[in-house]
Order: C-alpha cells, then structure tokens, then sequence
C-alpha cells in the first residue's frame, strides 16, 4: 500500500513540476501590467477594456496572462497522465484536464483526470496487442492517435459521469 501511495504521490509531483513555471509566468505577466498601471495611477485595468493608448495595451497583457493561469488544470492532468503513461497518456490528460475546467471540477477533477487518462492509457499500451507488421508504425501511429483517441473517449465519458457531479461538490 504504502509503494502505491508513493507511486501516485511521485506522478502527482510530477504533474506540479510541470504546472509551477506555467503558474510562475503567468502571475508575471499579471503582475508586471498591474504595477505599470499602478505607476500610472490606474487602480484597476479592467476600465480600459474598450479603451485605446497604453491603459489597454498594459489591460490585453494582464489577459495573456490570465489565460495562461486557465490553463494550470489542463496542464496538471495532462502532465499526472504523461508521468503515468509516456506519450499515449498525455494528449488524453490534456483533454481530461480541459474538462475539467470547463465543469468547474477544479484541482480535484483535474487530478481525477489525469490518474484516469495516465492508467488508462498504460492498459492500453500494455493490453492492446498488433501484428507484427504495424509493430513500426506503432509509436507514430498507433500509439498517439488509435490509443489516444480510445483514451480520450474513455476519459470524456467517465469525467463527465464522475468528476462533472462528483468533484464540483467540493
């Protein structure tokens, strides 16, 4: 129990390490238009939405960078599922993860979609047996795009069933 445990903390880590410079960035490129605005006088960017000149120059970098703090879900299971499953795992990740934004399950869903796609996609690599004749096309082919593709579905179909009632309650 306790080497399980240690392996979902070590892919769970994994997933962070990946999220905390998307975190980083992003609260910099939020940060450095709000202090410009401030040095200016302005106490709030948001005003010059409509506006023209540096205030909505300064206000369309603040939402660069608040897209790119949307984006720390998808890339958190996208990268639990990577650390889980390699390549196979991390196009359904990404997608569990962009769900799981989208059905505002939060943090939680997000790692509930990226175990899932992760041990998903690793039965499948390991299940899903082919004849030798597709062996080389394998890695481009098979393994990115069927194995993805089965994955995604699965992961879609279960997130919205569990994570899209379940997480959102906490």
């Amino acid at each position: 129990m306790k080497k399980l445990l240690n392996e979902l903390k070590g892919h769970l880590m994994s997933g962070i390490s990946y999220m905390l410079p998307l975190i980083i960035g992003s609260s910099l490129v939020i940060a450095i238009p709000k202090i410009i605005g401030l040095t200016m006088g302005f106490t709030s960017l948001d005003a010059y939405a409509d506006a023209g000149g540096l205030a909505h120059i300064l206000y369309l970098i603040e939402q660069v960078g608040w897209t790119g703090i949307g984006l720390i879900n998808t890339i958190l299971a996208g990268f639990i599922a990577y650390s889980i499953a390699d390549k196979p795992g991390i196009g359904a990740g990404f997608i569990g993860g962009a769900v799981a934004a989208n059905t505002q399950a939060g943090f939680l869903g997000a790692v509930i979609a990226g175990f899932t796609a992760g041990y998903v996609a690793k039965w499948c690599k390991e299940k899903i047996r082919l004849p030798q004749l597709l062996h080389q096309a394998m890695p481009l082919v098979i393994d990115r795009k069927w194995m993805g593709l089965f994955n995604c579905h699965f992961n879609r179909c279960s997130r919205y069933r569990i994570s899209g009632s379940a997480a959102c309650g906490f």
